[in-house]
């Protein structure tokens, strides 16, 4: 399926890479990630057997203000 140049009405024809574009085409771009470029976090993510649920449970209480913190340093 053909796409078209809105303003022109021309259609949309792409071209193949020539040889020298396709020698050079790391060189231009970077090399092809496998993965999309994700990288794995150094530490490993958090599970709910590591939660503090006392801090959940303020959180919860107070929202997502901040305001655990104000209640924390006082005591």
């Amino acid at each position: 399926m053909a796409s078209w140049n809105d303003v022109t009405g021309d259609p949309l024809v792409s071209r193949t890479l020539t040889k020298e574009g396709e020698e050079n085409f790391d060189k231009i771009f970077g090399k092809k990630k496998t993965n999309g470029g994700w990288k794995p976090p150094l530490t490993p993510l958090p599970t709910v057997a590591d939660w503090n649920e006392e801090r959940v449970d303020i959180v919860g209480q107070n929202g997502n203000e901040g305001l655990h913190y104000e209640e924390n340093k006082d005591g």
